[in-house]
């Protein structure tokens, strides 16, 4: 288990919080031999990739820079070499190491060798509310995805944990795709018919494409989507589809 984000909340204030860009790559922990996927499963680099990778596990995404979430699934589910060229492992923590959050960041910044693919991401203290939305415009209009808030002084948490807060627009969930619903077009898929891990299920239309109209994707897969706001019965509104969730 890894820890996980829980969303940020105008009622939290974030002052004195480290405040970083929230990356839309691909979670993998390195066990300081090789990366292993959100699922449990390794992810295969080629060793000039992690060539100067240190001996203690990190926690990060391997990441191709903003609005390139494709080109990093394409890389971490395929085999070429060439595709690495493209990404770097951007590390946001070290699990096994003890102490505070601002220790563990320390040692990941004397680990980590210059030169090498794997980064340490850029934290700032937030200096509170109104700081936060204006960082938050900013990196959303720079074609950025939000910002996370990591709790000063906490620990490292093998669950979904309150000491580390996501920030965005929008929100985004995940759900299984449980049928296809027939749009005004007859004979071709208007929407998704999908539901989520506590069984709420509702329709997502928006943000097909043309190709998925008249292939969508088959029952069973799970899909990323966004949202602005749950209804009282939880339901996402308006739910629009993001992009077919590509674990390995």
């Amino acid at each position: 288990m890894i820890l996980l984000a829980k969303k940020w909340s105008e009622s939290i204030d974030p002052r004195g919080w480290w405040v970083s860009e929230k990356l839309d790559g691909h979670r993998a922990l390195w066990n300081g031999s090789h990366f292993i996927s959100r699922g449990g499963n390794v992810i295969h680099a080629p060793d000039w990739f992690t060539k100067g990778f240190p001996s203690i596990p990190l926690d990060g995404e391997i990441w191709g820079g903003r609005n390139n979430f494709e080109q990093v699934a394409a890389t971490t589910l395929g085999s070429k070499d060439l595709n690495w060229h493209s990404v770097v492992y951007a590390v946001f923590d070290a699990p096994e190491i003890k102490g505070v959050f601002e220790e563990r960041i320390s040692a990941v910044k004397i680990a980590l060798t210059l030169g090498t693919k794997a980064i340490l991401i850029p934290f700032h203290v937030c200096k509170g509310k109104s700081h936060l939305i204006e960082t938050l415009h900013s990196v959303v209009k720079g074609g950025g995805e939000g910002l996370m808030l990591r709790k000063p002084r906490s620990l490292y948490e093998r669950r979904r944990s309150d000491t580390l807060l996501k920030v965005k627009m929008f929100f985004d969930g995940e759900a299984v795709i449980i049928g296809h619903e027939e749009g005004t077009r007859k004979g071709l898929c208007g929407s998704l018919r999908v539901m989520t891990s506590d069984g709420k299920i509702f329709k997502v239309a928006s943000g097909m494409t043309e190709d998925m109209a008249h292939k969508p994707p088959p029952i069973g897969t799970i899909i990323t989507y966004k949202y602005e706001l749950l209804t009282k019965e939880g339901i996402p509104r308006p739910a629009t589809f993001l992009r077919i969730r590509r674990d390995i």
